[in-house]
């Protein structure tokens, strides 16, 4: 008999034997294939080391064979069997069990009823399916988890996978785990488990998936780029309103610049580039120019490294220009945080393209739920806000009127949220009126004169 390891298939090797005609007791030899009902990856070194089987007589269940004999180191196992006919045919019930012999915990189990008869010509071995049936809880299972988490790698360096398997909490010791690479171009994995990150690669996200039986963890291994490459790059502002015609007309942006260990790179080593040149253009050392009306995306990248921004545009030229509106996560236009912080969004006007000053709005304000939770308002420098609140549904309404108006830029209001989970936001800021004072309270939302920048927030780990 062989207990394969791939894909793990034992067998006891023999052959039905013939006979011309029958007597009681007549011996025949017996084979049987033990399948197991799935595939498991992993070895079973050091976990079933012993293989029990019972054979018995149906109905009486009379003991025939009952017997336990060792795997050895290789996965085999020699065992002749035979079985004396008391008629012809005859039924049996098979029953195999693996064991781990250190503490006689049965692993695996299969039973089923065969019928064996005297005269059959070499029929085909009998197949047993065999499961895992511990030492997991029947009902719960068991749980691998893989860690560490939110590891990086140098390349060339290694770590030690841990993994550990539970049932409704309790740590369960012996039960194989097999280990898959799903990118073995940045990660070698050893049969110690260490993880190496391959040498001459760009980096990335490596995936390490630990499966047992019914379940599975995926270890996310970050494989840095070589040192000194350009890795991080971050913009600052994050967000910029601009006009027209001098003077607020250009705006100097800056870059910082780090590699994958953090040390901090040539900000010459990024390449400008404006998503919406005809709006905003940037020249190679990051100063971005206002030209028409509209919003830009201003992006800057290094190596694996990228950020972006956006500028506002209002024109000063065309009286009484144009109101800039935008929706601001923690002072950038593309924001990002992690599950868990708070979220903070300033709906902002700014005022510097127009010959006026703000009197009343009315806005609405959108985002998905299921990523952030609302917990607040609060006010900003503008009058305090009445506030529609559907945050259920991820929509706010508010609306303000100040009867001495306000000019310059502006936090119309500040709403708080939580991270709850990862992903997009998908926020949007709608405007439905905003209304300035002079010279004769004109309707900037009617005749068009405003530019609104939702921005994204993004939620991560």
């Amino acid at each position: 008999m062989r207990l394969g390891r791939l894909p793990w298939v034992l067998s006891l090797a023999g052959a039905f034997a013939c006979a011309e005609g029958f007597a009681p007791g007549q011996r025949v030899n017996l084979a049987i294939v033990p399948v197991f009902s799935q595939t498991m990856p992993g070895v079973l070194t050091g976990d079933l080391d012993e293989l029990h089987i019972r054979i018995t007589r149906v109905p009486s269940s009379a003991t025939v064979i009952d017997t336990t004999v060792a795997v050895d180191s290789s996965g085999n196992v020699d065992l002749p069997l035979t079985i004396p006919l008391l008629s012809d045919p005859e039924q049996f019930e098979l029953l195999l069990e693996g064991v781990r012999s250190s503490d006689a915990t049965v692993l695996y189990q299969g039973i089923d009823t065969v019928q064996v008869a005297a005269n059959a010509e070499t029929p085909p071995p009998v197949e047993i399916v065999v499961s895992y049936v511990g030492p997991c809880q029947a009902t719960s299972g068991c749980l691998v988890t893989a860690g560490p988490i939110g590891v990086s790698l140098a390349q060339g360096d290694s770590l030690l996978m841990t993994v550990t398997v539970d049932s409704s909490g309790i740590p369960v010791a012996g039960v194989p785990v097999g280990l898959v690479n799903l990118d073995t171009a940045l990660v070698r994995v050893r049969s110690t488990r260490h993880i190496l990150a391959r040498t001459g690669t760009a980096g990335g996200v490596a995936r390490v998936v630990a499966q047992i039986y019914g379940d599975a963890d995926t270890l996310l291994v970050t494989v840095l780029p070589p040192v000194g490459a350009p890795a991080l790059v971050i913009i600052t502002p994050g967000y910029a309103a601009l006009r027209t015609t001098a003077p607020n007309h250009t705006i100097q942006l800056a870059d910082t610049i780090k590699d994958a260990g953090g040390a901090l790179l040539n900000p010459g080593l990024a390449t400008w580039t404006s998503r919406a040149p005809s709006i905003a253009s940037v020249s190679g050392t990051g100063l971005v120019t206002g030209l028409t009306k509209g919003s830009a995306v201003i992006v800057a990248q290094a190596g694996s490294g990228a950020d972006s921004m956006v500028v506002t545009v209002g024109n000063a030229a065309a009286a009484p220009g144009d109101m800039l509106i935008a929706a601001v996560t923690n002072g950038r236009a593309f924001g990002t945080r992690r599950v868990g912080q708070t979220v903070t969004v300033d709906v902002r006007v700014e005022q510097l393209a127009v010959a006026d000053s703000l009197g009343s709005y009315n806005a609405r304000y959108s985002w998905n739920p299921a990523v952030l939770r609302f917990d607040s308002t609060s006010a900003g420098t503008y009058a305090a806000p009445t506030v529609n609140d559907s945050s259920s549904i991820g929509v706010l309404r508010f609306a303000a009127v100040d009867a001495n108006s306000k000019s310059g830029p502006l936090v119309l209001t500040r709403l708080w949220f939580t991270a709850l989970a990862t992903g997009a936001d998908g926020h949007a800021l709608q405007i439905s009126e905003v209304s300035g004072v002079s010279p004769n309270f004109f309707d900037y939302f009617t005749n068009g004169r405003y530019v609104v920048v939702s921005g994204a927030a993004t939620i991560i780990p």
